[in-house]
């Protein structure tokens, strides 16, 4: 009799045959033990291409199918996290043609501690993928046990055998679909991990073990068919080309230094995988031998590497090539598509068709030239500079290319701007841009660094960037203004000390009040003008206070962007400073003040507007605060013996005194004002005189102020102070009968504004 066997044969190839066999004769155990009784063993022990894998609910995203053993239960959590771990399990079956007469499982269990746990088998309902399946992914199985292995104490990989044969049945007859088995550990507490070797363990022997002994099907019979299939070349996936992704055309064209991707989608008839190339001719080589990709008898741009083009499945490949900026702004290229295969196969070449801008030619932008960034000069605060670059773009496909400038600070720029400071840009330009720069109305003077971008019209940065080039600020002389001194109020001095003097200035900077070096001010008579007092050298402490240092006022001058700054000049203005008051020496004068600013290299001084009296200060001292007589006889007189007493000027005035007794005279004992209890000395019997007298030719005392032309100096200053002075003369008689005792009187000395001719 006649049997039809059909096989299927690589390539896909359906292939049909008539040959004669005696199905009861005929071996239909294939590569499995011919048992010699009508029956079939095979022992199914794959390695690393068997399907098994661990499964791990502490890392529930971790894949473990190259695992070289399966864990079950679980370890310590808190000292060796991990667990519980589960198993899958997977035997291929399609080798099992027949009626299942027996299945036998062996696993080597291992288990070093002193407790038991069992390994349960459950049959699984769902497919799973050995390199992906993770905790999150596994398969859904059923809840029927099926088998169990013991783990019991101190096992080192024993060997158990279970006998499976129903669930072998029923997965070899097709009553459920095989995907494989799935173990967990009866007990999944802690300190509960046991373990079996798994397909992918080095030690050969103890890797999972299923043997099946079977009856094979009768008139079913199993030969080795082989056919030479020829090779043909791939070709380009029909409603498909090949195309750059994204498109490379004058509109946007590849930027030099930047990649053109080239993608295409290949079938081919053998199913074997492809190679795209892109060559810049349509000339290609294919090198032959499976993982050799084919070559570009020319400039080769780019080749992917081995695609899949299995019928229904193709993927698509893809390459790119890196631009240099060497290129041709239109560059043709040429794609292929070739087989991974011996003796590996070509398509024609396409330049794409989708006539979309993604087709032959690419296109290179090349980035313009910028060989210089120039400055237009110096300005004040205010003022402006223009920046002009020496740059242009070549490129001409489409349109052609003009050129961008951004000038900034160092913090970098994009086609869109400055990402810092940006001082200006300018219009886009086919060659050498500028911008004006404004500089701040307060800006420091000195030389600041700018930095030049320059783009072209697709947004490409020039390789040169950045140029730089110093724009220089001016600096500007300071400014003086509303000098005023002691509140515009005249000054009134103090006796024989010191008196302080506020001068008050404003004074702007546009470099900035913190421009400022030294601000100092010069207060002084009028007529001895600022040139006469601007020099410490001219202080004189009559006339002129030179060179007194400035303060700047809190709140003012806050910051470098501050121009304005308000200073107080304090001045310590001795007692004896000319008056300007009326019946003085300088009635017609006043006293002004002057400040000057200076800044790193200029000045500017402004005298104050409006001068301020220097008021009179009528004050004296006197050296004695007693005078004694003696003894005198009663009816007697001193004679030509004098007291002296010295007059000194305190103030800034020469004086004259006036001079008068207080009470009625000298009383015995003790002073009493304003008459004496007991015996007296009439006050009249006292003289004075502006020089020595002898008594008799002297001023009688009186109680009523009588002024004395003294002419006491006014106090100057010559380098050093002079101390304006003068003496007065006393003498005393008494009557002819007077109490014998002491008397003790009080004179008043008045200082009087003397006559200017006597100072």
């Amino acid at each position: 009799m006649k049997t039809r066997i059909t096989a299927i044969l690589l390539f896909t190839l359906v292939v049909s045959i008539w040959i004669p066999i005696t199905p009861v004769e005929a071996s239909s155990c294939g590569s499995h033990t011919d048992n010699g009784n009508g029956t079939c063993t095979a022992i199914l022990k794959p390695g690393p291409e068997g399907l098994d894998a661990q499964i791990d609910q502490s890392f529930p995203t971790t894949n473990y199918g190259t695992k070289s053993t399966t864990y079950l239960g679980t370890r310590s959590p808190s000292a060796y996290p991990g667990g519980p771990y589960r198993g899958l399990l997977k035997f291929d079956l399609s080798s099992i043609n027949g009626n299942v007469l027996d299945a036998d499982l062996s696993i080597w269990e291992y288990q070093y501690d002193n407790y038991d746990n069992y390994g349960y088998f459950y049959r699984v309902t769902s497919d799973w993928d050995e390199n992906t399946v993770t905790w999150n992914t596994q398969p859904s199985y059923n809840g029927t046990l099926i088998t169990s292995f013991l783990f019991t104490t101190y096992r080192n990989y024993t060997k158990t055998t279970k006998d499976i044969t129903p669930i072998v049945t029923d997965w070899v007859d097709g009553t459920y679909p095989n995907y494989g088995f799935y173990i967990r550990g009866s007990n999944e507490g802690a300190w509960t991990r046991v373990w079996f070797p798994s397909s992918d363990n080095a030690t050969a022997a103890y890797r999972p073990e299923l043997v099946i002994t079977y009856e094979p099907s009768v008139g079913v019979g199993m030969i080795n068919v082989s056919v030479n299939v020829s090779n043909v070349a791939p070709i380009f996936k029909s409603g498909t080309d090949v195309y750059e992704d994204p498109t490379s055309d004058s509109t946007s064209p590849t930027d030099e230094g930047t990649s053109v991707t080239f993608k295409a989608t290949a079938e081919d008839a053998n199913e074997d995988n492809y190679f795209l190339i892109i060559c810049s001719s349509n000339a290609v080589t294919a090198e032959g031998g499976t993982g050799n990709a084919p070559s570009c008898d020319a400039t080769e741009y780019c080749v992917s590497s081995s695609t899949t083009a299995a019928s229904g499945s193709e993927v698509e490949a893809s390459c790119s090539y890196t631009t240099t900026g060497a290129e041709a702004e239109s560059n043709d290229w040429y794609a292929f598509v070739c087989d991974d295969v011996t003796g590996s196969i070509c398509s024609s070449a396409s330049q794409g068709t989708l006539v979309d801008g993604s087709e032959s030619p690419f296109k290179v932008n090349h980035d313009p030239t910028f060989t210089a960034l120039n400055v237009d000069g110096a300005d004040d605060p205010g003022g402006d500079v223009v920046f002009t670059a020496t740059a242009s773009d070549s490129d001409t496909d489409g349109t052609s290319d003009i050129v961008q400038m951004f000038v900034c600070d160092n913090s970098g720029a994009t086609s869109s701007g400055c990402n810092g400071t940006e001082y200006c840009s300018s219009t886009s330009v086919a060659s050498n841009p500028s911008c004006t720069y404004n500089y701040p109305s307060v800006v420091e003077d000195g030389n600041y660094t700018v930095y030049g971008h320059v783009f072209d019209s697709h947004g490409l940065a020039s390789a040169s960037n950045p140029q730089t080039v110093d724009y220089t600020v001016n600096n500007v002389a300071p400014v003086v203004s509303n000098v005023i001194v002691n509140g515009s109020s005249d000054i009134t001095l103090t006796e024989n000390t010191t008196t302080s003097v506020d001068i008050t200035a404003t004074v702007t900077d546009n470099n900035s009040c913190e421009d400022l070096v030294t601000v100092e001010s010069s207060l002084y008579r009028s007529t001895i003008t600022y040139s006469g007092c601007d020099l410490d050298a001219e202080d004189d402490d009559d006339s002129c206070y030179a060179q007194v240092t400035c303060t700047v006022d809190s709140g003012t001058c806050s910051n470098n962007t501050d121009a304005i700054a308000t200073y107080t000049c304090t001045v310590a203005v001795q007692f004896h400073a000319d008056p300007t008051a009326a019946n003085t020496e300088y009635p017609a004068e006043n006293w002004l003040a002057t400040v000057n600013a200076v800044d790193s290299a200029l000045s500017d001084n402004t005298e104050s507007a409006a001068g301020v009296e220097m008021n009179a200060l009528v004050a004296l001292d006197i050296t004695e605060t007693s005078i004694s007589y003696g003894a005198v006889n009663a009816g007697g007189d001193t004679g030509a013996t004098n007291q002296i007493v010295e007059v000194t000027a305190t103030g800034n005035v020469g004086l004259d005194t006036d001079l008068n007794g207080n009470g009625d005279g000298m009383c015995i004992s003790s002073f009493a004002s304003p008459s004496c209890p007991a015996a007296k000395v009439d006050l009249n019997y006292q003289e004075y005189a502006a020089a020595g007298f002898t008594y008799g030719s002297g001023t009688d005392l009186s109680g009523t102020a009588t002024e004395l032309e003294l002419n006491v100096p006014k106090t100057i200053d010559t380098g050093s102070i002079v101390i304006g002075a003068a003496d007065t003369y006393w003498g005393i008689g008494l009557p002819g009968v007077i109490t014998t005792g002491s008397y003790y009187g009080e004179t008043i000395i008045t200082a009087v504004l003397g006559e200017t001719a006597g100072w």
